[in-house]
């Protein structure tokens, strides 16, 4: 049975913790062999959250950005 995961994790001014967490939720799905979609919802920081995640999203191919732009 394939094993298929999404993990949502909402993101306001997170610039300065958001790679750590999102690369140690990734890595520990991949570890146990799960097919994971990990969505980020940039919930309008003022921050450079944003740009961190698209950098993550453009690393990572189990990472999508939503980006709701206003808080």
């Amino acid at each position: 049975m394939k094993k298929e995961i999404s993990v949502i994790i909402p993101a306001y001014n997170e610039e300065q913790l958001l790679e750590g967490t999102v690369e140690s939720v990734v890595d520990y799905f991949r570890r146990r062999h799960y097919t994971l979609e990990a969505l980020i919802v940039n919930d309008g920081s003022t921050d450079g959250t944003l740009e961190r995640a698209r950098g993550l999203e453009k690393r990572l191919s189990e990472v999508h950005v939503i980006d709701l732009g206003k808080n």
